[in-house]
């Protein structure tokens, strides 16, 4: 019996060897390291007798673990190959834009003299990217090119009805907008924000009105009633920067509800509505504390203007304050000039009530009392481009709509901005707009067409005057804070664009050499934060500017 379990063990090992399983583990380690290398080698049997030609043995993969795959990083981005003289500075910006955390974002870049449109460096620069508020740049450089830069909006008083005894009018006063946005001295330094409605009041009363039986109307029918642009976010219509557009606009369309600490602890905190205490009705359930953090929420019931307030403020603390978008603009701008009517002395009967339009452009009444005039336009573009105002860009639009087209619409403004923009040999396949300031989703443009607008514009007599629009990278606007310090110190003029997942910028560069350099950078897609975008960003204008 054991003679015969003897020979079975012994026939199962020649036969496991005649299969391989149990072949020398020397030949395993120079196969595994062969294949490591990339190359298959074969060893020769190391006990002779069994196998003077044997075969290789594929080592199997070890099992994958049993977890989700992690997604591998996508390749790096194809490389530019500038040649001549911009080669170094192109293999810098594509180390940049290849660095590891910016892999996964999507990149547009072109960059190009001004003089004579080489290219320094180009990538991706005939695909769609969403601009962000660069966009304002095709807006603002159209309206300084169709209305020029003396143009200044203008807003009418008149009135409907008659006069009687002559100083007793029985019908409305109109007070008519075409699209001013400083009424409230933003751009221009006034006494007080009510300097221009104090000058108004004071015309009524010369042209001999001292009471009004009538209602104060605020216009805005130059314009078509749409107080939004196609494409908004929800969430963009209860930030300040998507502001209602309307004809008639005073203080940005914009409210300002402010919370001081009382000077007892345990009473409700002072509250102060600006410009206006008569714009909101506000519930005060805020109290004053002897210390802590200040705690507000502020909720506005949807389609009014009550806002309930609860919370705490403490008694030492600078308090808080939140804005509010007004509902109505026309009928806001009416209701403050009603109040300053009746604070010069003049008897107001009726009430503050809006007046809006279709499509047709409005018209003002046939009896001119006073007509009020905007600074140039000049400065409202400096201001639009300077400090990125989404309401200004919107109120060119629909002006150039009005001026040009007849109709004060967004539609018929991008008709003007498109004819603007096929003189400078950009097509609608490669600018694709949809508003004026850039905070519609919809927007596209290539980096290739914004340089193709900056090189118009730089071949225009207004160029000058449009480069001081821009903000100054060190010095002023939304660039103030970026590049400081080094070599792109005061050699930047660009505009800048935010949305999320989006960061931009675009203008022209003047080099050490004394070059200029036009150029459009865009990136979107990323995760990481708008301040990581811009690191880079300002890394590739620092390398421009040595040029």
């Amino acid at each position: 019996m054991k003679n015969r379990y003897t020979h079975f063990l012994l026939s199962l090992c020649i036969l496991l060897v005649a299969l391989g399983l149990l072949w020398p583990t020397s030949f395993l380690t120079s196969t595994a390291r062969g294949e490591e290398a990339g190359v298959r080698e074969t060893a020769p049997a190391t006990e002779p007798g069994f196998i003077n030609n044997p075969t290789v043995v594929e080592v199997p993969d070890p099992p994958k673990p049993a977890v989700e795959p992690v997604e591998a990083e996508p390749d790096p981005p194809a490389p530019f190959d500038p040649a001549g003289l911009y080669a170094p500075v192109g293999r810098k910006i594509q180390a940049i834009i290849n660095k590891p955390v910016y892999r996964r974002a999507e990149w547009g870049l072109d960059i190009r003299t001004l003089e004579d449109d080489a290219p320094i460096f180009v990538y991706n620069s005939d695909r769609l990217f969403p601009p962000a508020s660069n966009l304002k740049l095709f807006t603002t450089s159209t309206a300084l090119d169709r209305l020029g830069p003396d143009f200044r909006f203008t807003t009418q008083v008149a009135y409907e009805g008659s006069l009687v005894a002559g100083n007793h009018l029985t019908g409305n006063l109109v007070l008519f907008g075409q699209g001013d946005p400083d009424l409230s001295g933003s751009i221009r330094t006034l006494p007080n924000q009510f300097a221009h409605f104090d000058a108004i009041a004071q015309s009524v009363r010369d042209f001999g009105i001292t009471e009004i039986a009538g209602d104060i109307i605020g216009d805005d029918s130059y314009f078509a009633f749409a107080p939004y642009g196609d494409g908004w976010m929800p969430s963009d219509l209860v930030r300040d920067y998507g502001a209602p557009i309307s004809a008639l606009s005073f203080n940005n369309n914009l409210i300002t509800l402010s919370l001081r600490p009382s000077r007892k602890v345990g009473q409700p905190a002072s509250a102060t509505v600006y410009p206006s205490e008569s714009l909101l009705n506000v519930t005060n359930k805020t109290r004053t504390v002897r210390r802590g953090r200040t705690s507000v929420q502020w909720v506005r019931k949807p389609g009014t203007d009550t806002v309930s307030l609860r919370g705490q403020v403490p008694l030492r603390g600078g308090g808080t304050s939140q804005t509010f978008l007004v509902k109505d603009p026309a009928l806001y701008t009416a209701r403050l000039l009603r109040e300053r009517l009746i604070k010069n002395g003049i008897k107001v009967k009726g009430i503050a009530r809006a007046r809006h339009a279709g499509d047709s452009l409005g018209r003002p009444p046939s009896h001119p009392v006073y007509v009020h005039q905007s600074p140039p336009l000049l400065d409202v573009i400096s201001h639009t481009n300077k400090k990125s105002q989404n309401l200004y860009a919107e109120i060119l639009l629909r002006t150039l709509g009005a001026r040009v087209k007849g109709v004060g619409s967004d539609q018929a403004g991008l008709e003007v901005v498109y004819e603007y923009l096929g003189e400078a040999g950009i097509t609608a396949s490669n600018a694709r707009l949809h508003d004026g300031s850039g905070l519609s989703r919809y927007n596209l443009i290539t980096p290739r067409a914004e340089t193709m607008l900056l090189a118009h514009v730089a071949s225009k007599p207004y160029f000058s005057d449009f480069l001081d629009t821009l903000s100054i990278s060190g010095l002023d606007g939304t660039m103030r804070g970026r590049l400081v310090h080094g070599p792109g110190f005061l050699r930047v003029f660009a505009k800048t664009g935010s949305l999320q997942n989006v960061t931009t910028l675009g203008g022209y560069i003047r080099t050490n050499s004394g070059m200029m350099v036009s150029f459009s950078i865009l990136n979107n897609n990323h995760s990481y934060s708008s301040d990581t975008a811009k690191r880079a960003i300002d890394q590739i204008c620092s390398l421009l500017t040595e040029l």
